[in-house]
């Protein structure tokens, strides 16, 4: 008997196929007929399982073998689709690395910085008796730890080294949650003055200073002359945290050394630390924000010259530190996303060509009794395979993307060798390679299966297009106009704002000079007698080199920032409690200003008689006469700095040292001569090759002291472009993309000019036999396409607009809303329209009118 059924259910079925029922639905009905009970609903519904699953492997190795077919066309939609998903993947793995991925720290949710914030609305480093009320007085925090970035030179074992380091409390790594990787950390009796001196080591320093070994614990290291126990080896790769920048996997800072042995008899007033706290659970931003300004309170109660004003700002850690790298972030991100809707565009277009040379197949299968449904999950099966196969290559070409990125591109802000194809990585090029397929692939396949029988058979007939699918592939080209409009629109205004930039003058020549750190051990140079005779003694060596023009010397060299900032009192002139003058400080020698050409504006420069013992002088920059002494003549006025009067006696030029977009801020010069400071920054001008003297420079310091290391040598041109480097990066980046968008939307206006050509040929045909001529011909076919141009620039200058914003923080000098460069991309795209329309105008101009008709 169940033989019997199913022998009349397999028959039912077979009918309900041939009267046009879906498979699916054919099983169904036949089952149901023949008796609806339930064990055969289950048979059904295990048959339709069966069915769907055996469906779509014919549809998958149908699509697989239709694409065989037409490799030219799978090729180069998987290569373009390849292509956007690639740049995708490469600028969102640098965007997971930066914005996503959690600090490498336990519980990183909980870390956050500390900051004092004046009600102005300006920031500041805490000073160590700040520090030190913070921790003691708050009840929000597990932990606050505080850091200094310093340098020290390292001598022993080897060729004596400048090494960065870190001055930490010993709390940091605790609240970091990390352990070191060997020994120890330092515990807080060692963190204090007159403790013995410890210090913990990279991984990176243990293996190349001590190769690795496992007794490297209790040996002793030689800092700017001073020795140091090693307890400790930090885990491999550990990331430490710095103020202001987000950090590469693997950080260049080498030694941790306590904070308190040097740092406990600072002044309240001295600001130089960095104070990061991990909050207790269930503490809100909100709450410990709340707590930490009620302690800024009282500070300011007590210490009101030094803290009147200023309350303390929490901050999440991560943003914090990749806040300077989120705008060119963004910027990339929105960039490729723009032209992978500009390459899902462009593949539409081409599955709407094959779609059009498909109708009679398509046809044919309706009229063979294919539902809709069918026909589209068929279409979709295809598209589907373009965007696996786009999205696997897209994989690959990513991983080269990370790569050249890493290789070719600064990573001043952007931390790209923390940038990785991870499972992260991998699962959104599936998503968006899936997404892609639907965006390109649905509405094509349902403008195939939505046309009607009889309506197809004449279209076919005809070779023409349906006005439905002609509609879509002239709104796919108006969409590539506006989003290459937008690309071109955001890389002309960065590339105008980065010339803007280069002609900025900052206010020295850096041309033939070359630039090099050195730093004097407190041991060896415990007196000021001392530091002056040994640069006195360097200076005139140099100056005596073959090839030297002029030497000078100053604590920070411009482009190199870590200035001091001091306050200062104004003589004569009564200041209200708690406002206080602010202007960055630091020593020069007499020839600094003329090896830079920095120029005098009055008075005079620093002179021989300008010496130990004498009163004490200073230059200001104009920026500061600006500021401070608005239409007045500041020279002859006296200053009061740490609590020394210091006459000033002329007027310099403004310098820029954070780099040429950055506000020029008040600046006083003090004497070398009269404030020694162990730690210079050398300048070299050359007659002609500066990076030549380099060894000779090397010579001569290790003959006046071996232990002395010559740090961050580089010419001073080098150290301007750096200041440059990551908007020239974002600059190029931008422009390549800009320029795939270019020659993309080009393609595409060519692809539906062209194929509406060869679509209209009896039309043309006809108007050429009615006597029309090849210009009324070319003018036809031009403005059609001008017109979609016309659309797209509309449509583009809109979407600028209304996105303007995002761009205002990463120019200088340039409006988002720059109309002459609105004009030059709408001039630029109108010309390249006209190139690719050029040839489908040509063609039309050479249609027989006989051949044409004689079709019909």
């Amino acid at each position: 008997m169940d033989a019997e059924m199913s022998a009349h259910i397999e028959m039912q079925t077979e009918r309900n196929i041939t009267a046009g029922v879906d498979p699916d639905e054919a099983r169904y009905a036949a089952l149901r007929q023949f008796g609806n009970v339930g064990s055969l609903q289950e048979r059904a519904r295990e048959q339709r399982g069966w069915v769907w699953l055996e469906q779509l492997s014919q549809d998958l190795r149908f699509g697989a073998r239709s694409l065989r077919k037409q490799p030219g066309f799978t090729t180069v939609a998987v290569l373009t689709l390849a292509f956007g998903i690639g740049a995708n993947t490469a600028i969102f793995s640098v965007f997971e690395a930066v914005l996503l991925k959690p600090l490498p720290y336990p519980n990183p949710g909980q870390l956050v910085t500390l900051t004092d914030l004046h009600q102005k609305g300006y920031i500041r480093a805490a000073s160590f008796p700040n520090f030190a009320d913070w921790r003691e007085q708050n009840s929000v925090f597990q932990e606050i730890a505080a850091a200094s970035s310093v340098s020290y030179n390292l001598a022993g074992d080897g060729e004596p080294e400048r090494v960065l380091a870190q001055r930490v409390s010993a709390g940091f790594l605790p609240l970091l949650g990390i352990s070191p990787g060997l020994g120890r950390w330092f515990t807080a009796d060692e963190d204090r003055a007159g403790a013995d001196r410890v210090a913990v080591i990279s991984h990176g320093m243990w293996l190349r200073r001590f190769s690795g070994s496992s007794d490297v614990v209790g040996k002793r290291v030689i800092l700017d002359s001073e020795s140091y126990t090693v307890v400790g080896v930090m885990p491999d790769g550990f990331r430490t945290v710095a103020g202001g920048r987000f950090l590469s996997a693997v950080d260049t800072c080498e030694l941790w050394t306590p904070l308190a042995t040097d740092a406990d008899k600072s002044p309240r007033g001295s600001v130089f630390l960095r104070v990061i706290g991990r909050l207790k659970p269930g503490v809100s931003l909100e709450g410990a924000s709340g707590d930490m300004n009620a302690i800024a309170a009282g500070l300011a109660e007590l210490h009101p010259s030094e803290n009147a004003g200023f309350g303390i700002r929490v901050r999440d850690l991560h943003m914090d530190l990749a806040e300077s790298a989120r705008p060119a972030v963004w910027l990339l991100a929105g960039a490729v996303a723009l032209l992978l809707m500009l390459v899902c565009a462009n593949v539409a277009n081409l599955f709407l060509v094959r779609a059009a040379a498909r109708t009679g197949e398509m046809t044919v299968r309706a009229a063979l009794g294919a539902s809709r449904a069918r026909i589209v999950r068929q279409l979709l099966t295809e598209s589907a395979l373009v965007a696996a196969c786009g999205g696997g290559l897209g994989v690959v070409f990513g991983w080269w993307g990370v790569g050249l990125l890493r290789r070719f591109l600064p990573q001043n802000q952007v931390p790209l060798n923390a940038a990785e194809i991870n499972i992260t990585v991998i699962a959104f090029t599936l998503a968006v390679s899936l997404a892609a397929g639907l965006v390109f692939g649905l509405a094509p396949a349902w403008l195939s299966a939505k046309a009607g029988l009889n309506n197809a058979l004449k279209n076919a007939s005809k070779g023409a297009i349906g006005g439905g699918r002609g509609r879509l592939r002239h709104g796919l080209v108006v969409g590539e106009v506006a989003l290459a409009f937008m690309l071109l629109t955001g890389a002309v205004l960065v590339a105008k704002s980065m010339e803007h930039l280069l002609k900025v003058d900052p206010g020295f020549r850096a041309t033939n000079v070359l630039t090099m750190r050195l730093h004097l051990p407190g041991a060896r140079y415990d007196a000021s007698e001392k530091i002056r005779a040994f640069y006195d003694e360097l200076l005139a060596r140099l100056n005596a080199l073959p090839g030297v023009e002029s030497v000078g010397g100053v604590a920070a060299l411009p482009m190199s920032g870590g200035i001091s900032t001091w306050s200062f009192a104004i003589d004569g002139r009564p200041e209200p409690v708690g406002a206080m003058n602010y202007t960055d400080v630091q020593s020069a020698t007499i020839d600094y200003f003329a090896t830079l050409g920095i120029p005098l504006f009055r008075g005079r420069l620093f002179e021989e008689a300008d010496h130990a013992g004498t009163s004490m002088v200073a230059l200001i920059n104009r920026q500061m006469v600006a500021k401070f002494w608005p239409g007045e003549d500041p020279v002859g006025r006296t200053i009061g700095l740490a609590g020394q009067t210091h006459t000033i006696v002329g007027v310099v030029g403004d310098v820029r040292h954070f780099g040429l977009s950055a506000n020029v801020r008040p600046e006083t010069y003090v004497p070398h001569t009269q404030r020694a400071e162990r730690s210079m920054m050398l300048a070299v001008r050359a007659k002609s090759d500066s990076e030549a003297l380099a060894g000779a420079i090397r010579a001569q310091i290790a003959q006046l002291d071996p232990t002395v290391p010559l740090a961050d040598v580089r010419t001073l041109e080098a150290a301007v472009a750096s200041t440059t480097s990551d908007s020239r990066a974002l600059v190029l980046l931008l422009g390549v993309f800009a320029g795939a968008a270019l020659v993309l939307a080009a393609l595409g206006l060519y692809g539906v000019i062209s194929f509406s050509v060869g679509n209209r040929t009896r039309e043309i045909g006809i108007r050429v036999a009615l006597g029309a001529r090849n210009g009324d011909v070319r003018s036809m076919v031009v403005r059609q396409g001008l017109l979609l141009v016309f659309c797209g620039l509309v449509l583009g200058l809109m979407a600028s607009a209304a996105s303007s914003r995002l761009l205002a923080d990463l120019l200088y000098e340039v409006k988002p809303m720059d109309p002459l460069t609105y004009l030059l991309v709408s001039i630029a795209l109108a010309a390249v329209a006209l190139l690719a329309l050029a040839l489908p105008a040509w063609r039309a101009t050479k249609v027989d009118p006989v051949i044409a008709l004689r079709a019909e």
